[in-house]
């Protein structure tokens, strides 16, 4: 921060306010984190208080940047491998972002499988409907299985479930999930029931991924 041909305390204040985002939170980190270890143990309020600050700026940068992604990333099998440590990395840093994340990799996953496959669907279409429409396509909608094949019940009951899942997400999504305003009172999830809904969400997304190229590929 020499450059600012300042003292150090406006020179930080001139690197916080024009400094490169990611490189401005990074700092902000490490100050933090040098904090606690010089006070471990003490309690402070305005400590929370900027922690609270600084979890909502590394929250906004990973939001853009997975956005971002998304824009600039076709789906593939590759990307999906990225997203899964992209999301199983926000479980524990921030447990709403992955909730968010795991609905939006479904829609991501059944929008391209629809488009590629020719297959019409509207932009306001819910998760649901969009999983539901996707599994017709594959010819993996449980009421598409027929009696021939071994325990017909209980491969229709293990898809019907797999179609909940969507519908679970996007109910979990708007209270505790990334894309909502939250009032001040919120309180998320912890990481434990952001694993659950990242697990489920890709659970589904790889089953529809693997049969939609098993399909393609033959």
């Amino acid at each position: 921060m020499a450059h600012y041909g300042e003292s150090k305390g406006k020179s930080l204040e001139a690197f916080l306010r024009d400094g490169e985002r990611p490189k401005v939170i990074a700092l902000l980190d490490a100050l933090m984190a040098e904090w606690h270890w010089i006070n471990e143990g003490t309690e402070s309020d305005l400590a929370e208080e900027c922690g609270e600050v600084l979890r909502q700026l590394k929250h906004a940068l990973t939001e853009t940047h997975l956005d971002s992604y998304l824009r600039e990333t076709e789906f593939s099998s590759e990307y999906l491998d990225q997203k899964r440590a992209l999301m199983y990395d926000a479980v524990e840093k921030d447990p709403t972002l992955a909730i968010g994340t795991a609905k939006e990799l479904v829609e991501s996953c059944c929008r391209t499988i629809l488009s590629e496959t020719g297959v019409g669907y509207e932009p306001k279409d819910g998760v649901g409907k969009l999983v539901g429409s996707t599994t017709s396509t594959l010819g993996v909608s449980a009421s598409q299985f027929s009696d021939d094949i071994p325990e017909p019940e209980t491969v229709r009951r293990l898809l019907g479930s797999l179609g909940q899942v969507a519908n679970s997400l996007a109910e979990l999504r708007n209270p505790y999930g990334s894309g909502h305003g939250k009032e001040k009172r919120y309180k998320g999830l912890s990481s434990r029931h952001a694993r659950l809904a990242v697990g489920a969400a890709l659970t589904l997304v790889t089953y529809l991924w693997d049969t939609y190229t098993a399909k393609t590929s033959q």
